[in-house]
């Protein structure tokens, strides 16, 4: 598959999965993270499910590409983060695996605190 065509297949899905996230948060509870709490985990789900499709042959890399790279990033970046931590561990790094998300984790709070003190919120 050609890089122009592999990027037009991700452009396409983010777009949609930025579309879903967006109707999914304007329709939940304000002030109330269900509707980040909802897409994180279901886009970690479809991560899994896909990963799990293209690892016995019954996806293609474009429906791939298409589902997670594309869709799931536009719709959860914690399902790539998901994926990354199960990467590591996949390849034995427990270790490395845990840093990941706790750093990860720790790191994030932080940056939105210090984003919300620059802006004086």
């Amino acid at each position: 598959m050609s890089l122009l065509k592999s990027i037009a297949i991700v452009l396409i899905g983010c777009a949609v999965g930025v579309a879903v996230r967006f109707l999914v948060s304007a329709t939940a509870v304000e002030n109330y993270p269900l509707g980040t709490l909802g897409t994180n985990i279901i886009g970690a789900l479809v991560v899994g499910i896909v990963i799990g499709y293209v690892a016995k042959n019954i996806f293609s890399s474009e429906l791939k590409i298409l589902t997670t790279t594309g869709f799931c990033t536009g719709f959860s970046i914690y399902s790539t983060f998901t994926r990354d931590a199960i990467g590591a561990l996949d390849i034995g790094n427990m270790i490395i695996a845990a840093l990941y998300v706790t750093i990860s984790i720790c790191i994030g709070i932080i940056a939105v605190c210090v984003g919300l003190q620059l802006t004086n919120r």
